[in-house]
């Protein structure tokens, strides 16, 4: 699209909106709904905060996003968004 999209992270959720803080969502296209992932109980996300991607893609800053369980022996997961390019991996 061209537009600046924010990413709004909470220790239980992640969404993605048109405007700061994610004041207007975006819409999910395959349900229509609000586009966010809510973690399952016992799972925190962490570290809660914003960010953005430019209309070209490229992130505010990079960013590792931390997904941790209660389960014993369950590791801690990382979402890791590198810096200028954009790219998004585990």
């Amino acid at each position: 699209r061209g537009t600046p999209i924010f990413v709004c992270v909470t220790a239980s959720s992640v969404s993605a909106g048109t405007a700061a803080r994610c004041a207007t969502p975006l819409t999910h296209p395959a349900t229509g709904g609000v586009f966010a992932a809510n973690a399952p109980t016992g799972v925190v996300v962490s570290p809660a905060g914003n960010f953005t991607f430019d209309g070209l893609g490229r992130p505010s800053a990079a960013q590792t996003i931390t997904v941790t369980s209660t389960i014993a022996g369950d590791p801690a997961r990382q979402i890791v968004v590198e810096a200028e390019t954009g790219y998004v991996h585990r």
